[in-house]
């Protein structure tokens, strides 16, 4: 599974979409990714942990926050299979969750394409609201 969020709180139905698709399982590994904007609870990061605890899939995250690197840290302290990375060590990330250097680079594309596109989403989104507050 492939995860990549940015633009704010990661909160109400998006964030239990996403636990629903973790729960039902069915995938070896999950690598997740964050903008400079992705915030969740304490209470959605515990519940973060548990549910990846009993997966026991390996979670590797791609993140520039030094915040989110160091929840990750804390989770591996719990028994749970992660690590973390920065961006510019996205091949890396895809390397240690057991994929050949081939596809570690298209994933890193792929990645890097998702990332892209969705903070151009909410790049246009903010762009809006700041209009729709000044009436410019």
């Amino acid at each position: 599974m492939i995860f990549y969020a940015n633009g704010g709180d990661y909160t109400g139905p998006e964030f239990e979409a996403w636990m629903s698709a973790i729960q039902a399982g069915g995938f070896r590994y999950y690598i997740g990714a964050t903008g400079d904007a992705f915030h969740v609870t304490v209470r959605e990061r515990d519940r973060t942990g548990r549910i990846f605890k009993q997966s026991g899939v390996p979670f590797a995250v791609l993140t520039d926050n030094v915040l989110v690197r160091g929840f990750t840290t804390a989770l591996g302290w719990f028994g749970i299979r992660t690590i973390a990375y920065p961006w510019d060590k996205t091949e890396q990330a895809f390397a240690w969750l057991g994929h050949p250097p081939a596809a570690c680079e298209r994933l890193a594309r792929t990645m890097r394409d998702l990332r892209r596109s969705v903070d151009d989403e909410v790049r246009r989104r903010d762009d809006a609201r700041t209009k729709q507050r000044t009436g410019s």
